[in-house]
């Protein structure tokens, strides 16, 4: 029995395999096949018509995806469709619809996106060369991070969350 044989499945790892319609969300333990189950999906989906450019495999980390993508090139014997297939994490999938529809929406492609920490450096970096030497009673740089990015998250306007009293706004 080869590894990429349904029988090889237990009974709701077959079922999530043989969906037919639809999206499949799979959530499950450390352990429990998740990879192994996504892949024969995959493959399925594939030797039953639907084009692989229309499959998006999602993941938290960049490991995973890559196992991913990799299983599914062995499942499909390396064919061409498994190049077609759009996979990578949350952060790199959402990065490549931006990039891909930029124009869409006004903006260039070549853009930048900033974690945590590249973020508050750029605001240390912007207070030091607009106002110099700051002191200590002016807001440290993430705090200001919090304040430019919480109106965002909240879909608020910056006005808002500062009409809030203090205690609310340090809550979130």
């Amino acid at each position: 029995m080869s590894i990429w044989s349904i029988a090889s499945l237990n009974p709701v790892q077959r079922k999530i395999v043989e969906h037919k319609t639809g999206p499949a969300l799979v959530i499950a333990g450390a352990g429990s096949g998740k990879t192994r189950v996504i892949t024969h999906r995959v493959a399925q989906l594939i030797h039953s018509g639907i084009p692989a450019s229309s499959i998006l495999l999602l993941t938290f980390t960049n490991k995973a995806a890559n196992e991913m993508a990799q299983r599914v090139g062995q499942a499909l014997k390396n064919s061409t469709e498994q190049q077609k297939i759009i996979h990578g994490t949350f952060h790199s999938v959402g990065s490549l619809f931006l990039r891909r529809n930029a124009k869409l929406l006004n903006y260039n492609n070549n853009f930048s996106i900033l974690d945590s920490s590249d973020s508050r450096d750029l605001i240390k970096a912007s207070l030091a060369e607009t106002l110099g030497k700051t002191d200590k009673f002016f807001p440290k740089a993430a705090f200001l991070q919090n304040m430019f990015s919480l109106p965002f998250n909240r879909f608020c306007t910056q006005k808002m969350i500062l009409d809030q009293p203090y205690h609310e706004r340090i809550s979130t």
